[in-house]
Order: C-alpha cells, then sequence, then structure tokens
C-alpha cells in the first residue's frame, strides 16, 4: 500500500477527525468538541514543518526550460524512488485546482477536500497578507486573493 495508508501517519489520523465534518457552506471545518481543534492544529502542524532551506527562499521568476534528455532522466529518477517506496504516482487534471487536489490527495487520501483547501488557504491569505503579500507578482494582492477565490485559477 501507499505510505498513507499506515493507520499510524498523522495524515490518516487527520482523514478520521474531519470526515463528515466539513461545513459545505463556510467551508469550515466543525469539530465535535473544541479539544479536537488542538489536535488539528497540532497534527498539521507535524505535517507542515519548514525546512531551514524553505525559510531561506528568495522567489524568482527566472525559469529554464530543461532539456528533453534531463526531462528524461528526471523521470526515471522518480520512477525509481516510486518503486523504491512502493507507492505510485496518482495523476491529477491540471484543471487550475491541481495544487490543491494534490494537497487533498495527500493529506486525506481523497480528493473531497479541494474546495476546502483552496477557500482556507485564500481566507488565510486575506487574513495575514504581511506574510504573503511579498511572495505575489500582482499589483493587487486583493485582485489576487479574489482571483484564487476562483476554482480554475493556479
Amino acid at each position: 500500500g501507499e505510505w498513507h495508508d499506515n493507520e499510524n501517519h498523522p495524515s490518516y489520523k487527520l482523514q478520521r477527525q474531519l470526515e463528515g465534518n466539513e461545513n459545505q457552506e463556510s467551508g469550515e471545518i466543525e469539530l465535535e468538541n473544541p479539544e479536537s481543534n488542538k489536535e488539528i492544529d497540532r497534527t498539521l502542524s507535524e505535517l507542515i514543518q519548514p525546512q531551514k532551506s524553505a525559510t531561506e527562499f528568495k522567489p524568482s521568476t527566472k525559469v529554464t526550460i530543461p532539456s528533453a534528455s534531463t526531462v528524461q532522466m528526471a523521470k526515471k529518477q522518480l520512477a525509481d524512488q516510486l518503486k523504491l517506496y512502493n507507492v505510485a504516482e496518482f495523476p491529477i487534471d491540471g484543471d487550475g485546482s491541481c495544487q490543491f487536489a494534490s494537497l487533498s490527495d495527500q493529506l486525506f487520501r481523497n480528493l473531497s477536500k479541494t474546495n476546502l483547501l483552496r477557500r482556507l488557504a485564500v481566507q488565510q491569505l486575506r487574513e495575514c497578507p504581511e506574510y504573503y503579500i511579498e511572495f505575489v507578482h500582482d499589483d493587487n494582492y486583493l485582485h489576487y486573493c479574489n482571483n484564487m477565490a476562483k476554482k480554475t485559477t493556479w
């Protein structure tokens, strides 16, 4: 099975806690008791630990298109790693929600939380612009947030 079939993995535990607790109207997660909020925060913190190199990251718009041989080599390396860990690549449609669908797949083992994750991300962007504004290349941060709220924006 895939790594996230392990019942002790934080993403498996988080999925069990969240199943059936999503409020479709507001996109908020409702939990039966307030203590569960602390458990989810702790579980998400375990899953999302920034690495030192990530905190020192400086965004760049310079993009170099890799050669065909580099792409071929990267595909082989990925296939080797997938085989090593006995996991499979799960294709995600490039429909504008692929980042959130990928997160839903990795965190909850299905795509059912894709829209919820987008709403939560946009809510975070709107509530804490001081953390994200320097990474947004749109001249109007509010415009960027409004666009990100649309299902087909990536």
